[in-house]
């Protein structure tokens, strides 16, 4: 399972959409567009935004849940995020 690009940008845009926050207020702030949305989906995967989770899938790759919090998300209720990832992703 390689994860393209646009597939990474899917990822990141639906990480976005679930934060009361839209895309610009998000780091880096000179990023922007897809190589912002990249640079979050980095992020993810490197334990930037806290509160992840992960473990093994049992086929190869590795499903990452990462908590938002009631606090952060756009409905004011808790949501777990969840995508499968190759281990080698974490490296950066």
């Amino acid at each position: 399972m390689n994860i393209s690009n646009s597939e990474k940008i899917q990822i990141a845009k639906d990480f976005v959409s679930l934060h009361k926050h839209d895309i610009e207020a998000w780091s880096p702030l000179n990023l922007h567009a897809d190589q912002k949305y990249l640079q979050i989906y980095q992020n993810l995967v490197n334990s930037v935004y806290g509160g992840e989770e992960y473990y093994d899938s049992g086929e190869g790759y590795l499903c990452l849940e990462v908590e938002i919090s009631q606090f952060d998300s756009m409905s004011g209720h808790t949501h777990h995020f969840e995508v499968e990832i190759e281990p080698h992703e974490m490296e950066g």
